[in-house]
């Protein structure tokens, strides 16, 4: 047994996934936007103990969101219009050039 330690908390799990989770968090951040990680540790007496506690925690992250705008034309009947996407050329694989298996 050891003092109990952000680093030995639940096994280690707490570092762990702080680990794995901050460089996604980061990469998902565009020049100057914030992301943020909250670590919430909860402690509770086990019912009908002298010495047991249960130590638990909760990661919950927040990132910048995605989104986009399209303008629309609306119509009489309230219908709305906008333009016709690209088209987007499929990548062509080597395998798929002359038709297939021999």
């Amino acid at each position: 047994m050891e003092k109990l330690t952000l680093q030995n908390l639940c096994e280690g799990s707490l570092d762990q996934q702080f680990q794995a989770m901050y460089p996604e968090l980061i990469s998902r951040c565009a020049s100057g936007e914030k992301a943020s990680m909250t670590v919430i540790i909860e402690f509770e007496r086990v019912k009908d103990t002298a010495t047991m506690v249960r130590a638990a925690y909760k990661l919950k992250t927040k990132t910048p969101g995605f989104g986009k705008a399209s303008l629309c034309v609306m119509d009489a009947d309230f219908g709305l219009k906008t333009e016709k996407p690209a088209e987007v050329s499929q990548p062509v694989s080597l395998f798929s050039i002359g038709g297939g298996q021999k």
